[in-house]
């Protein structure tokens, strides 16, 4: 999250340089790009993190799967939630974004309380309609995007695997 939260910062700052520098506060397209970066960027490092888990978990079974999802993706998600709610919001949104983030924490804990269970699938995905809703497009595929992030990153982790035993195999390959 070190990475999301650097991102984050710089985000905000030039974010809240820009609306001081006019006086006003920023507008919603302004606070939409900046929270789809800051989502984009958390759902990246939440994709490494879980790719990370595949690769080392060789006997992953639910309790592993169910302490993962406890100790390392709600608590990025949870940071990431904490990060979004340090962007000003544009005027006259302060409480329906409020109230949205208070939803995604929400579904959150019931996550938490279910890692694995169908009841949180659906909080998550009702609080992240309301992300899309807002326009919010990255904040609103953040657990989809993380997955595929994990997808992808194992896919080239697979195929450098791969290459290696080719090469390994073929000694002009070596060079």
């Amino acid at each position: 999250m070190r990475k999301a939260a650097v991102v984050a910062a710089v985000v905000v700052g030039l974010c809240l340089s820009t609306a001081c520098s006019k006086g006003s506060s920023i507008t919603k397209a302004q606070y939409v790009a900046t929270a789809d970066q800051v989502c984009a960027a958390s759902a990246k490092e939440v994709g490494g993190l879980l790719s990370e888990f595949i690769r080392k978990e060789t006997t992953r079974d639910a309790s592993s799967t169910e302490r993962y999802v406890r100790f390392v993706l709600i608590k990025h998600l949870r940071a990431t939630i904490n990060t979004l709610t340090t962007i000003p919001a544009p005027a006259g949104d302060g409480t329906y974004l409020g109230s949205m983030y208070a939803d995604y924490a929400h579904s959150l804990a019931i996550r938490y309380s279910d890692p694995l269970g169908d009841s949180a699938d659906e909080s998550e995905a009702a609080a992240e309609n309301r992300f899309a809703t807002y326009g919010m497009k990255k904040c609103s595929t953040m657990s989809a995007d993380a997955a595929v992030s994990a997808d992808t990153q194992l896919a080239k982790a697979r195929d450098e695997a791969a290459a290696d035993k080719a090469k390994s195999k073929d000694p002009q390959a070596k060079g």
